[in-house]
């Protein structure tokens, strides 16, 4: 007779410093946002995060080394913009423990919250209806965080193999306010689940083509990290990266060690 897997749930703080030392991101970091000082700053994608504002989902897809991640991070940074940051990883493919380590991430950005805090942990009963909980859990995190407040969920890819996970987030993403924003970057695409919210037009998808570096911007980031190079020995480089920003460094290392 086979039986259903069991859902692990939270035990204890003890526990939870357990879970950050195996496999998980340790806490805070999974709260943190990216440091973007000294980056480029790319007023026209900025301009059309600015247009898509009024999108309840923003999905931010491109391949790794692209700089979603520093894209967001800079861009709300340069916007005055306040978020609620949270790092996916693997383990948030248990639902317990995702539900857990985003309440610290309400706390972290909004500590007067710990006493009055509504936000529950996943418990037993709720093991049958986790895309209910979940929109219940999103409709109580709205009301305790500020207005201006964008949540981002970076790295979403870590937890691609995790359809429950998908489908419980589907339920909590139709819980956003008017007004209010959820940022999800990823590497891939946004599971076949999301099809609706694209369909009924609350979720704007921002791609990898959409993402590639300019000629210019190659250009800016070169002068930026201290690179002189001729028009050439640039515009071979830009050829060689095709806008890929992690390629783009690479290159430019390369070029300038050739002469």
């Amino acid at each position: 007779m086979h039986h259903a897997p069991e859902l692990e749930l939270p035990v204890s703080k003890d526990r939870y410093r357990e879970v950050d030392m195996v496999g998980r991101t340790p806490a805070m970091a999974k709260f943190a946002r990216r440091n973007t000082k000294g980056v480029l700053l790319r007023e026209n994608l900025f301009k059309a995060l600015g247009n898509v504002r009024s999108s309840p989902i923003l999905w931010i897809q491109s391949p790794a080394g692209a700089g979603k991640t520093t894209l967001i991070s800079s861009y709300l940074e340069s916007q005055g913009i306040p978020c609620l940051w949270y790092q996916v990883d693997e383990s948030d493919g248990d639902l317990a423990s995702f539900f857990y380590y985003m309440r610290q991430a309400v706390l972290s950005v909004q500590p007067e919250n710990k006493e009055k805090s509504q936000l529950s942990l996943l418990t037993p009963e709720y093991t049958t209806s986790m895309p209910l909980f979940m929109r219940r859990f999103f409709e109580q995190l709205f009301q305790e965080i500020n207005q201006e407040r964008i949540v981002v969920f970076d790295n979403y890819q870590a937890v691609s193999d995790k359809p429950l996970f998908h489908k419980t987030m589907v339920k909590g993403l139709t819980a956003i306010p008017p007004g209010r924003q959820v940022i999800i970057v990823s590497r891939e695409a946004p599971p076949s689940v999301f099809a609706r919210l694209k369909a009924n037009g609350n979720m704007v998808v921002l791609s990898w083509e959409q993402l590639r570096l300019s000629l210019n911007e190659s250009k800016q980031i070169a002068e930026l990290r201290g690179y002189r190079l001729s028009e050439a020995q640039m515009a071979r480089v830009y050829e060689s990266c095709e806008g890929w920003a992690a390629g783009l460094v690479l290159f430019l290392k390369v070029e300038e060690a050739c002469g």
